[in-house]
């Protein structure tokens, strides 16, 4: 009752305070209605007063504007009269700017029409003169490269003579069989070289190499005995020449194989898990905690051994399905059943090893709450003395055997996660492997699907000698591998012996850190950083010079090169200069430099057939070329060199000259590549241009007038050693060797730019001497097969190097054999045939045989339409002639390209077996 009184009197209190609140505000509002009263008032008086004023400003307003308005009214009339008189001075203002206008534009194009002829005169005298000092140029180019070639012939042709002489003055007269007494330095060093050659390369090597008559030895003057017939051609001949009931042994003899790769397949795996095991039975994976705490460590152990077994029979069933799988892929709808359980498996043990993970956390956690737990319990109960609630320590004995166990569990999940992933990746890569093999043989079904048994026979016998031979050259690489290593460890013993030898334990420490690091490294040089600062340069006694021309230059082979820096020669070499011009030794720069360019002839004499090796020093003496203007010091060649570049540029020597000397033994190497490759498709022009028929049907009615047997001819040369595929395989090797050694692409272009029109011109020739390919028929399948080599260099961005320039003729050719051949088309026809001669075109429509007896012969009224309409062009000008000239080649040049190897990170490989340099 007294809490509800104090309520009500608290609410009184509330209510009365709200009443004087009130009452407050009645009496403002009162005294505001009176002060609204006094203003309202006010201002009623005050504006009275305003609208008095305001009314008079108004009176004394309105006689202003009528006063306004009248001289308004004054003003306007002036003005117009004002603009009257002004819009008769602007438009007679504006017709005289326009007839001024006029004046000036008249003159101004006058001006602009004698500049333009005056620009297009000197525009034509400066083209004319430039076009006159380029081919004045291009001449005394190709004139000095002809010189070249000239001095190269006779040059020969002088060793060929002193070779003939000696011979002739030799006591044995006859036979030119030398004696220990006059046998010259060259005949040893090009014997023993060549015996080296042959004892360094491998039995199929040799085989592929053609037989050479040794009994001259000197002056490059043996005889080639005859090429010795093809191991591939040879075994297939055999194969197809034989009888037909020997093709079950050829059968057997690939069944055969076939089981020995399955064999040595399984015998890899076998190795592969035997390296596993004994992995997985080594001491540093094997280290266990010991779990040495009474019955509930015993209770660990037994449910370990428990969860092993349990995980063994899970891998047994694993093996046993994998055995059966052979795809592994998640995301193929063809995959087995037995590989889905496997990776079902794998997901569940992945799953099982993150919940495990997740138990240790919440253990760790239970653990933490549990001795908060303790400590609040010992604080309540016993005093807060901890110890005496892990009196005999059983909470540190249960957590210690709970991680023991954990950990335990966690490592065996690791080793088994660990071999489901080796077994996984082992069984893709068989899959992968099994997978090449299905599309090889798929391929091979297709291809004999069709053949008859006898050409089945003969394409399953060169698939399966193409891929001995893919396997042969992986043996070969591993087997060269394999040989190194030996060299290395044999090196490292006798190095260790020694050091045992002499106590020096130290020394054979830091010995094999660094036979280690070598082996990481490998063969190819590595550009790294070290901590010592090279300053690029090699150093080399006199005597040892032989030796590195010889080791660098002669003994260097094509296939370890590829596996080497490209241009590696190149740089040691220049290395070596630079460390000459250091010591400022001339004499020792000039017997280097000219020790270096007869030893690289020689090999290009020697080798001469070998396209490999002339493009590798094709691109080293390129190479060597611009390393000689890029560190020449003058200023037209260090736009792009860096500053520590600069720094290495030669000081002493001016090598100016002898970069003319290197450019026309560029010239000279360039042109012995041209000649041997134009020497290996020469004889598949004709076959692959001209007579291949890729288009089906074409020409199948034989063209009136033709002799019977000229097709039969045609099929015979139609072989597939020079059919258009063969020749563009060519092109591919070509382009891959020229790629492979880093030749300069602008080199590259010009190679490929004299090759096709060696094609064009010895193509169009055949064409012109050749009556049966002078048909509609034959115009569209040369059209065709010049298009693959169209497409070729397109594939190869080859299309902008003036290659394609250079089959005009041909094509145009090609185009002319399909045109139409009435008097409305002679326009046509001259337009089409600009790169043809009168000669040619002539001889083109006389040689022109109708395909059937529909077609009528090409008239001799159009064809002297055809003459008549030709002598008005002015290109043809004293250039009439009828067959090309196959022996005419482009100038080449060698454009600068600076290298950005740092020449201090330049490392000379130990293959090379120069370990006689000092690097610097």
């Amino acid at each position: 009752l007294e809490n509800k009184i104090i309520e009500l009197q608290q609410r009184l209190d509330v209510q009365n305070k709200a009443v004087h609140e009130y009452k407050d505000q009645e009496n403002q509002v009162k005294v505001m209605k009176q002060e609204m009263h006094k203003l309202r008032s006010t201002k009623s008086t005050e504006s009275t007063n305003q609208i008095t004023d305001l009314q008079a400003e108004i009176e004394r307003l309105r006689a202003e504007l009528v006063k306004e308005r009248e001289e308004k009214a004054d003003v306007i009339t002036e003005k117009e009269q004002l603009s009257e008189q002004h819009m008769k001075v602007v438009n007679a203002l504006q017709e005289e700017k326009v007839k001024l206008k006029e004046e000036v534009d008249l003159v101004n194009k006058m001006i602009q029409e004698e500049e333009n002829r005056t620009a297009e005169i000197l525009k034509k005298k400066l083209e004319e003169a430039s076009k006159l000092l380029m081919r004045d140029f291009e001449s005394e180019r190709a004139h000095h490269q002809k010189l070249v070639k000239e001095h190269a012939r006779l040059q020969q042709r002088l060793e060929n003579l002193q070779g003939e002489v000696q011979v002739l003055t030799s006591p044995q007269g006859k036979g030119h069989n030398r004696t220990p007494s006059n046998l010259s330095a060259i005949s040893i060093e090009s014997f023993s070289s060549s015996m080296t050659d042959q004892a360094d390369k491998s039995p199929e090597e040799r085989e592929e190499e053609p037989d050479k008559d040794v009994t001259d030895q000197g002056y490059y003057t043996s005889k080639k005995a005859k090429r010795p017939e093809n191991l591939v051609d040879k075994v297939v001949n055999e194969v197809i020449g034989s009888k037909p009931q020997e093709s079950m042994d050829v059968n057997l003899i690939l069944k055969l194989q076939s089981r020995i790769r399955q064999l040595e397949t399984q015998k890899s795996q076998l190795d592969s898990q035997l390296d596993r095991q004994e992995d997985a039975t080594s001491p540093s994976s094997n280290k266990k905690s010991d779990i040495t705490e009474s019955a509930l460590s015993t209770l660990t152990m037994q449910e370990l051994r428990n969860e092993n077994d349990k995980l063994k029979r899970e891998v047994n069933k694993l093996m046993k399905s994998i055995a059966g799988s052979t795809n592994f892929d998640t995301n193929d709808e063809s995959v087995s059943a037995a590989g889905r359980e496997f990776m079902d498996q794998f997901e569940a043990m992945t799953d099982e090893l993150e919940r495990r993970r997740e138990e240790c956390l919440q253990l760790r956690a239970m653990l933490a709450d549990r001795s908060i737990g303790t400590h609040a319990l010992a604080k309540e109960f016993y005093g807060g003395q901890d110890e005496l609630v892990n009196e005999d320590n059983e909470i540190a004995m249960a957590f210690r055997t709970q991680r023991d166990l954990n950990r335990l569990l966690q490592n065996q999940l690791e080793k088994t996660e660990k071999e489901a992933k080796s077994v996984n990746d082992a069984l893709k890569k068989e899959v992968e492997t099994l997978k090449k093999d299905n599309d090889r043989q798929q391929k091979l079904i297709g291809e004999t699907l069709n053949l008859t048994p006898e050409a089945s026979l003969e394409a399953r016998i060169q698939h399966e000698l193409t891929r001995l031979t893919e396997e042969n050259l992986d043996l070969r690489e591993t087997i060269g591998k394999q040989v190194e290593k030996i060299r290395k460890l044999k090196k490292m013993l006798k190095v260790y012996a020694k050091r045992l030898n002499d106590g020096e334990a130290a020394e054979i420490e830091a010995e094999l850190a660094k036979e280690d690091q070598q082996d990481g490294m490998g063969v190819v040089p590595s550009l790294k950083h070290r901590s010592m600062e090279y300053m690029g340069m090699l150093e080399y006694q006199k005597d040892d010079e032989p030796m590195l021309v010889k080791h660098l230059i002669t003994d260097l082979k094509p296939k370890l090169s590829s596996t080497l820096l490209p241009g590696l020669p190149a740089y040691i070499m220049f290395m070596c200069v630079r460390h000459t011009d250091y010591a400022h030794d001339d004499v020792k720069v000039r017997s280097l430099l000219s020790n270096t360019i007869i030893a690289v002839k020689k090999v290009i004499k020697k080798h001469t057939d070998d396209i490999e090796r002339v493009t590798l020093w094709l691109a080293n003496v390129c190479r060597f070329l611009h390393n000689l203007k890029q560190y020449s010091g003058e200023e037209a060649f260090q736009a792009e060199n860096t500053a520590k570049q600069n720094e290495q540029c030669l000081r002493n020597f001016d090598l100016s000259e002898y970069r003319q000397v290197f450019s026309d033994l560029a010239i000279w190497i360039y042109q012995a590549l041209l000649k041997t490759i134009q020497e290996k498709i020469q004889p598949m022009i004709v076959p692959a241009v001209l007579e291949h028929e890729a288009i089906a049907g074409l020409t199948a009615s034989k063209p009136s007038g033709m002799r019977g047997r000229s097709s039969s001819t045609a099929r015979e040369l139609d072989d597939k050693d020079y059919s258009l595929d063969a020749l563009m395989k060519h092109m591919n090797a070509f382009y891959r060797s020229l790629s492979a050694h880093a030749v300069d692409p602008e080199l590259v272009k010009q190679v490929f730019r004299q090759l096709f029109y060696f094609i064009s011109a010895g193509a169009l020739n055949n064409l012109l001497l050749r009556k049966d390919m002078c048909n509609w028929s034959k115009g569209m399948q040369i059209r065709y097969n010049l298009s693959h080599l169209e497409q070729w260099l397109r594939d190869h961005k080859l299309q902008e190097t003036g290659a394609h320039e250079t089959l005009e003729p041909i094509t145009q050719a090609s185009q002319l054999l399909q045109a139409r051949k009435t008097d409305a088309d002679v326009e046509s026809i001259c337009e089409m045939c600009a790169k043809l001669t009168v000669a040619q075109i002539v001889k083109i429509l006389n040689l022109y045989t109708p395909v059937d007896e529909f077609e009528e012969r090409v008239p001799i009224s159009f064809i002297r339409k055809i003459q008549e309409r030709l002598k008005a062009r002015k290109d043809m000008d004293g250039n009439n002639t009828l067959l090309m000239d196959t022996k005419y080649s482009f100038p080449v040049t060698f454009p600068y390209n600076p290298s950005g190897i740092a020449l201090e990170s330049v490392e000379v490989p130990p293959s090379l077996h120069l370990d006689f340099l000092k690097r610097h």
